[in-house]
């Protein structure tokens, strides 16, 4: 099985961080849909910094979570990609 680790702090101006490192797979996706689906007062930051591998269905519910946030009028923004 697929080990996602979810971390959730909250960044400047209340903003919620969603901090997210391992596999994000079929095998991790009800756990990420679940630590994203209730709405953001001011807004979220997925942090995949540490994301060392996503499949198809990972990326689909990435943007998954950017048509629901966009569909509420929340702000999402996804930066941090990679070891840059």
């Amino acid at each position: 099985m697929d080990k996602l680790d979810i971390r959730e702090v909250e960044g400047p101006g209340g903003v919620a961080v969603i901090e997210l490192s391992g596999a994000l797979t079929l095998g991790s996706l009800f756990e990420f849909q679940d630590a994203t689906r209730r709405e953001w007062k001011n807004g979220l930051i997925l942090a995949l910094g540490e994301v060392a591998y996503m499949d198809s269905a990972g990326l689909g519910a990435i943007l998954g979570f950017s048509r629901r946030a966009s569909g509420r009028g929340q702000d999402s923004l996804w930066p941090r990609w990679g070891n840059e």
